[in-house]
């Protein structure tokens, strides 16, 4: 959906001077208000952005918002979670490979921060699920509440040890 806004000259001037892609930070702009006013989710900016989990928690950052709003709100974005969890520890598997012992590589603490993160946000929306009485976390099966608990509890533990490492 195209939105357009008017600017005075000298604005828009100056911001043209100092972007490259006016538009485009109008966009990020507009989707970070929305976001920091609790309209939108990390997801939804991620989609309207085409941009990946890490990349919109850089363009939060870079913005100055840490609040910390959930970036998984329901089951699709509980299982893209697990699918960003699985690429990220594959890859964390592949830099121990490359560089045994180079506990301190910049994009292996990276990747473990990632991993944490996303593993408090999958026990997070856990947690938020059996609050709600929601418990179809598994394909579509309905999931005792006491495994959906254990389940949090793992993530929970996962993320304590990749912040640890």
């Amino acid at each position: 959906m195209p939105i357009s806004f008017d600017l005075p000259a000298g604005v828009e001037a100056q911001l043209r001077r100092e972007h490259a892609d006016v538009n485009q930070l109008a966009k990020e702009a507009a989707l970070v208000g929305l976001y920091r006013q609790g309209h939108i989710t990390q997801h939804q900016i991620a989609q309207s952005l085409d941009k990946t989990r890490i990349e919109i928690d850089e363009l939060l950052q870079q913005h100055n918002v840490t609040e910390n709003r959930a970036m998984i709100s329901n089951p699709a974005e509980y299982h893209k979670a697990l699918e960003d969890l699985r690429i990220l520890e594959q890859r964390i598997a592949e830099l121990e490979q490359e560089h045994p012992g180079d506990d301190k590589a910049f994009t292996k603490a990276g990747v473990r921060k990632m991993i944490a993160t996303i593993n408090e946000e999958l026990a997070a929306f856990v947690q938020a699920s059996v609050r709600e009485g929601f418990s179809q976390l598994d394909e579509g099966r309905s999931v005792p509440a006491a495994e959906v608990f254990a389940k949090a509890k793992e993530r929970i533990e996962m993320a304590r040890r990749h912040r640890q490492a």
